[in-house]
């Protein structure tokens, strides 16, 4: 089994990649993979020239805000151009596992370093599914270095199940997106955060309406409060982009209604809405 006595190949075979240009590993299930592993690996990624970052760390139950706040400080100095820090993991396993219990807003601190210098990212994927502790102090934390990442193409946030996930996150979420001018692809996963409510719909109808290079938006908004108010906006959305090209809405509630907006832009703009999670 791997853990963190058998991860000491970073320090040996890293080094030797001085020109590694992408790094994709995936430790999800690896329970006895903690902090120290981490800790290793930024050693080796401050002295690298690492531009495309993958990480998945689900289900890594002994990991905490310590490891995730190194192994990001270490990539603050990067000119990165893609990064992506996953959680995500089968769903039903991530419910009953109460996995992340360790992971907490605090890891955000080492996230906001890393976007205070994305001038260069163009592609940003944050996957937090049912991390309880995570709050809307998380993006607070890094709402004014999403500014920085004005060159960002594809964008997913994921806090799917983290109930402690308000409105209030949507809204800095917008204030980083109005500066996203090159972004062309937008997945938002709020499902199963009862917090979140047509407020929410509207800050994100703020943010996201003017945006001439956004061509595709994803919405999971599974057992959120939203209302026909909340649907208005995302009607409203589909009548100002002329550079959108689908809105897909995953939501269980007001089908009559979504099948409304459905007909209305069959053939202007394609709009798609699943019902089922």
């Amino acid at each position: 089994m791997i853990s963190d006595k058998s991860t000491g190949l970073f320090k040996d075979s890293l080094p030797k990649l001085p020109y590694l240009y992408s790094l994709t590993i995936d430790s999800s299930k690896c329970k006895l993979i903690g902090d120290e592993t981490l800790k290793s690996l930024a050693v080796c990624l401050s002295n690298s020239q690492v531009q495309k970052i993958s990480l998945n760390f689900a289900l890594c139950d002994k990991i905490t805000d310590n490891g995730i706040v190194s192994l990001l400080n270490s990539m603050s100095a990067l000119r990165l151009q893609s990064l992506e820090l996953s959680f995500a993991g089968q769903v039903s396993k991530l419910i009953s596992s109460g996995h992340c219990d360790k992971i907490t807003d605090a890891c955000f601190d080492g996230l906001q370093k890393v976007l205070y210098n994305g001038k260069l990212l163009k592609r940003l994927m944050l996957e937090f599914p049912y991390c309880s502790k995570i709050t809307d102090n998380g993006l607070n934390t890094i709402k004014e270095a999403l500014k920085f990442t004005s060159a960002l193409e594809y964008l997913v946030v994921n806090f799917e199940g983290c109930e402690k996930v308000t409105d209030h996150s949507v809204n800095y979420l917008r204030k980083g997106l109005k500066h996203m001018t090159e972004l062309k692809y937008l997945m938002i996963n709020l499902s199963y955060c009862k917090e979140i409510t047509d407020n929410g719909i509207g800050y994100l109808h703020e943010a996201v309406k003017d945006m001439k290079a956004l061509e595709h938006i994803v919405l999971k908004l599974f057992n959120c409060k939203i209302s026909e108010i909340g649907l208005g906006y995302l009607k409203d959305i589909l009548k100002s982009s002329n550079s959108m090209e689908t809105l897909t809405l995953h939501f269980e509630k007001l089908q009559k209604e979504i099948a409304k907006i459905q007909k209305e832009f069959i053939f202007k703009k394609r709009f798609v809405a699943e019902k089922n999670p």
